[in-house]
């Protein structure tokens, strides 16, 4: 599995592991978040749509950073030393348009996405099926390759080469993507679900622990929209839960 894991991600940019989460852990984590999701934001920086910050205010979701099938999977894509990068959010019925993760810090002048030793990937739990009312994720297969002779050609030129792909992913399923994927939230074709069917995804992001990571950190430290990142600790109790798994939170 581990073999194949790996050489699945390296050509098409992501990869995905059924029923990471059983059927009764995504009926828990959507009863737990839908009261959050509806109250109105209580920490600055979050709005209706994006919590942040997850794993550090509500402890009902870190187990979801120690699973096998998280850790082992991570491990087989960035090697035995990585770490959880500081974006940790929920995102209710969240649609957004072809981006890949790595354009923010493009467009702020970093361009160690090209490195050879870059490894950075989203982690996604999805908590419904990817079906006509859009509850997971599109892809470009193999759109996270570097680009020709260094250059970033435009959006509209690698979609007319390569044809979107649709993840029919289950609810609970584990859908890790390169940060240079082109990726959206695939469409609501037949109309996004509203009340408690609706859609909610969450997020964690990854990294090889080397100054790639040290740098995309200092990057998002510096972003005025990261609120919670000035001055950013991680709670006691989850720094000796994540020593105890021997993990390393950035």
């Amino acid at each position: 599995m581990s073999t194949d894991l790996k050489a699945d991600f390296e050509r098409d940019g992501y990869v995905v592991v059924p029923n990471a989460l059983s059927s009764q852990e995504v009926q828990e984590l959507r009863d737990f978040f839908l009261p959050i999701l509806d109250a109105d934001p209580a920490y600055e920086g979050d709005t209706k749509l994006v919590r942040m910050d997850i794993a550090a205010r509500y402890p009902e979701t870190r187990f979801l950073l120690w699973k096998p099938e998280v850790v082992q999977s991570i491990r087989t894509l960035l090697g035995d030393d990585f770490l959880f990068l500081p974006e940790m959010a929920v995102h209710d019925t969240h649609f957004g348009h072809w981006h890949k993760d790595t354009d923010s810090p493009n467009a702020a002048g970093l361009d160690f996405v090209a490195a050879p030793d870059y490894r950075m990937v989203e982690v996604a739990f999805y908590l419904q099926d990817n079906d006509e009312h859009g509850g997971g994720l599109d892809v470009v297969p193999g759109s996270h390759e570097v680009w020709p002779e260094g250059r970033r050609d435009r959006l509209k030129q690698r979609l007319a080469r390569r044809k979107p792909y649709s993840i029919p992913s289950r609810a609970g399923d584990l859908v890790l993507f390169d940060f240079r994927t082109d990726h959206r939230a695939t469409p609501a074709h037949k109309g996004a679900l509203t009340g408690r069917d609706r859609k909610i995804a969450i997020f964690f992001a990854a990294s090889a622990n080397n100054e790639h990571a040290r740098a995309y950190i200092d990057y998002l430290r510096s972003r005025g929209d990261y609120h919670y990142l000035q001055d950013h600790e991680y709670p006691q109790d989850l720094r000796e839960l994540a020593e105890e798994k021997q993990l390393t939170f950035a």
